[in-house]
């Protein structure tokens, strides 16, 4: 960053009113170098103007994105291409458009996510999938065939195989997934101050359920926790939310998050237990 005088960044930060910190455009700078392959800024870095706006939004979130493009227009106006600025600012101004009314802009519905889902079930069910997009797959399916729970639900999914454990013995955790048989069942635990809420929510889609049978049967190197990484630690929330942004860019286009999943799943019909679950878990 030798070459990039940061004071007159962030004094044309404050001339847009962005607002940046010393901290924001050091992390955005890297950001651009990192993603465009870049040694040092130069005036022609940011010229195909469209072709970089469609790149970072289908790799980034929206308050990501708009980060970045204003720090691309606080470096054309060091460069004193004005034509570039002009240019960047309409894109910025329909990003936050975008930000302000999030509910005209949705990416994807899921009725597109549905058709992949039942598209490549079978090539993911029986073909030789690496444990990675097999579990990815696997969560896409969780979330959109029965509830997308949070994260913090996600990742802390207690797992029980036993065929005689009935919901006594699942009061310790919030959220257990237990297998009997064939079937599996969700255990959801809401505690109040003196009284506990025990919901058992089965799993009725053949699809996710055959897709946990081999995800447990094949792919999972720890058997106490639904969502692990490869090596069998449980996943954090940052390794989930990055593994379904990565994985629907991959394989939809579309960079996910659980919160625009969460939004659209629950525009269609559900039944009450379901609604309960979502807004509770």
């Amino acid at each position: 960053m030798s070459k990039i005088n940061l004071d007159l960044l962030l004094n044309l930060s404050s001339v847009y009113m962005y607002g940046l910190t010393e901290r924001d455009l050091d992390l955005s700078l890297r950001r651009l170098k990192r993603v465009f392959k870049l040694n040092d800024f130069e005036p022609c870095n940011f010229e195909d103007t469209d072709d970089i706006v469609d790149f970072l939004l289908h790799k980034y979130s929206v308050p990501t994105i708009i980060q970045t493009i204003q720090t691309i227009v606080i470096l054309s106006d060091y460069y004193a291409d004005k034509n570039q600025v002009s240019l960047y600012l309409i894109h910025l101004e329909n990003i936050l458009d975008m930000k302000t009314n999030s509910h005209l802009y949705s990416k994807i519905n899921i009725s597109d996510i549905d058709h992949f889902i039942n598209k490549n079930y079978k090539k993911f069910l029986n073909g030789e999938v690496c444990f990675s997009k097999f579990r990815h797959f696997t969560l896409l399916t969780l979330l959109i065939n029965e509830i997308p729970l949070r994260y913090p639900t996600l990742t802390n999914i207690k797992y029980h195989y036993h065929n005689f454990i009935d919901k006594d013995d699942c009061l310790q955790h919030e959220v257990y997934l237990i297998k009997k048989k064939d079937d599996f069942f969700f255990i959801f635990n809401k505690k109040n101050k003196h009284t506990l809420k025990q919901i058992e929510y089965k799993i009725t889609n053949q699809k996710t359920r055959m897709l946990l049978k081999q995800y447990f049967a094949k792919y999972a190197n720890n058997l106490n926790y639904l969502f692990t990484t490869s090596g069998g630690r449980k996943c954090s929330e940052s390794n989930l939310a990055n593994a379904l942004s990565n994985f629907c860019r991959l394989f939809l286009d579309v960079p996910l998050t659980l919160g625009e999943l969460r939004k659209e799943w629950i525009k269609y019909p559900r039944t009450d237990e379901q609604i309960y679950i979502y807004n509770n878990f």
